[in-house]
């Protein structure tokens, strides 16, 4: 029984059943990012340690996030915003406190549904903020020392002192956090802009490194509480670092159909954010990649829901690869490229020679068929497009070695905007893609699924005692 099918099926059935129940999560090949849901419960706490407490009032705090919403306070590392530090956003802007109750806001903004790196350095009088390694703000804020006895807490502010507290739900975050990092040194601009998108573990001043977004502490291996859903539970493969790619494998009999459907066939599979190269406020896309199992193989990209203008523009997605990154920072025999549009016109190309007539290597055509590669596009909603790859392992050296990997997102856009993974990456230069190793098999077996609940007659919400219950997906029943 397929998990999405029964998931729907369950769903259903809970509506009028009073059902509670649960399928649990599968941990992504490369844990990036922890999702936060703006619940008090699933702030992640530390209790207090000496170098939280390190008697000088200078820092810098920061992070990559991925705000789901910009609505009131939420923090993104904090102890209490009265005794020692807050950093987070108040609407669509940063907010900083280092004790006292006094903050200052910065001026730089946020926007919703992108990846964006934010940091904030105080040097005992003036805040500084940065966004995406950019001066973002320079305000003067005043402190009242750095000793304290509340604990450290990632994606809000866990420990209630007020009112105010209780009132905003302890400003918890809504959304991803990854690279939280905390210095008890001042950071240059300079500084931060270099180190934003490396992970870092060292460093003078460095004195934590979360680099999963709340659950570790990878500079002390501190693990931190939390009363809500478990870590694993809420570990994703959407984020920005580590940058590389680790391509799993899964046990699915995988279909070529434009359904990216994350819950089944794509469930764990490796992530790659996918960046506007001219917008700094247009949203993040995101694109799916795994391998099949037994007769299909190959590995498979899928791009969901991604937004279409509508003519004259018709809208294309490519993927890139470098087959073999040993051969240096150009292309080589073996690298292709194959595109697919809203509208099912497609081409593609593979770099290699033709003797004697194309002596030389250059990109020749390279058709659509089950041993190269297959394309397909399918409509969400209006205006909104899902796309599916299917490349055939021989391609990819049956998956024995690294890979360089690109997919790409154009002519979507009058004004000539196209959005690309990696973020950095750029077209015929191999030394820019996402670096990618062949992970082993992804859990995607529904071993155990815990179903409580009671049948009630609805008019008169009483429960009813003694009716069978039978859940059927296809010709599969399941009756209790």
């Amino acid at each position: 029984m397929k998990i999405q099918t029964l998931a729907r099926l369950l769903c259903c059935f809970a509506l009028w059943s009073g059902l509670d129940w649960d399928v649990g999560a599968v941990t992504p090949p490369v844990v990036r990012s922890i999702e936060y849901n703006g619940a008090h419960s699933n702030i992640f706490h530390y209790p207090v340690q000496p170098w939280m407490n390190t008697n000088t009032a200078l820092m810098t705090a920061e992070a990559w996030v991925y705000c789901n919403d910009l609505n009131g306070f939420q923090a993104f590392v904090a102890r209490h915003f009265t005794t020692n530090l807050w950093f987070g956003l108040t609407g669509n802007r940063l907010r900083f406190y280092r004790s006292g109750g006094t903050f200052a806001d910065s001026d730089g903004t946020l926007v919703v549904g992108r990846w964006t790196h934010v940091a904030v350095s105080y040097d005992g009088s003036t805040a500084r903020f940065f966004i995406n390694g950019s001066s973002a703000g320079v305000k003067a804020l005043a402190n009242a020392g750095n000793n304290c006895t509340n604990s450290l807490s990632i994606g809000g502010q866990h420990d209630v002192l007020n009112a105010g507290d209780t009132l905003f739900g302890g400003y918890a975050f809504n959304g991803y956090l990854d690279e939280v990092r905390l210095w008890s040194v001042v950071r240059s601009q300079s500084a931060i802009a270099s180190g934003m998108n490396s992970e870092v573990r060292s460093g003078t001043g460095l004195e934590a490194t979360f680099g999963t977004g709340g659950r570790v502490n990878n500079i002390r291996g501190d693990l931190g509480g939390t009363e809500g859903i478990p870590a694993v539970d809420r570990y994703s493969g959407f984020g920005i670092l580590p940058a590389g790619l680790c391509i799993p494998r899964t046990a699915n009999n995988l279909r070529l159909d434009a359904n990216i459907d994350i819950l089944n066939e794509y469930r764990g599979a490796e992530t790659l954010v996918l960046r506007s190269t001219t917008s700094a406020t247009a949203p993040d896309q995101v694109a799916y990649l795994i391998v099949g199992a037994g007769t299909n193989n190959h590995l498979y990209v899928g791009v969901p829901n991604l937004p279409q203008a509508g003519l004259p523009q018709i809208p294309v997605v490519q993927v890139m690869a470098d087959v073999n990154v040993t051969n240096g920072t150009g292309l080589g025999l073996g690298d292709w490229e194959c595109h697919f549009t809203q509208d099912s016109f497609q081409g593609s190309g593979i770099y290699g020679v033709n003797p004697p007539f194309f002596p030389d290597p250059a990109w020749m055509s390279w058709g659509q068929s089950f041993s190269n590669w297959n394309g397909i596009t399918g409509g969400s909603f209006e205006f909104h497009q899902s796309y599916e790859f299917r490349i055939h392992a021989r391609h990819l050296n049956h998956f024995s070695n690294t890979v360089g990997l690109l997919v790409r997102y154009y002519n979507y856009d009058a004004g000539g905007d196209q959005t690309v993974g990696p973020r950095s990456a750029v077209t015929n230069l191999p030394a820019t893609y996402a670096q990618a190793t062949w992970c082993g098999n992804v859990d995607l077996e529904l071993s155990f699924v815990t179903i409580a609940g009671s049948v009630t007659n609805l008019s008169g919400n009483v429960g009813v005692s003694g009716r069978t219950v039978s859940l059927y997906s296809g010709d599969s029943e399941l009756s209790g």
